[in-house]
């Protein structure tokens, strides 16, 4: 059983990122404020739970950064650094890198390097 999770905060960006294009009609924009609020509501939730929330900094320079699940996926006993596709979303996993060494030692964290990409 998880007992901790690592979030970010949506960050401005977020309204020019790629996830979030499918997410609107189109024209529209997705609503920065309310994807604030809706992942403050997201982390009091798992909070409520019993997890250890850890609530990474918003990040302009990746708009799609606060899916966390992206960069990295997470097991019991090791992690596994993805290596997206797309060039605007690759930085994230260097971000990412300085959490998971709060959970696992650098020995139990595994990359996928080019040509591979997970997504």
């Amino acid at each position: 059983m998880f007992t901790r999770a690592i979030t970010k905060k949506p960050c401005k960006a977020l309204i020019d990122g790629i996830s979030t294009a499918q997410l609107v009609k189109p024209g529209e924009k997705p609503d920065y404020e309310l994807s604030v609020r809706q992942h403050d509501k997201y982390v009091e939730i798992l909070e409520s739970l019993g997890l250890e929330v850890l609530d990474l900094d918003a990040d302009e320079r990746y708009p799609d950064s606060c899916f966390t699940e992206d960069p990295a996926v997470v097991m019991e006993r090791c992690a596994v650094v993805t290596n997206p596709a797309r060039g605007s979303r690759n930085g994230e996993k260097e971000e990412i890198l300085p959490a998971l060494l709060k959970f696992y030692s650098e020995d139990r964290i595994f990359h996928i390097e080019a040509p591979g990409t997970m997504e």
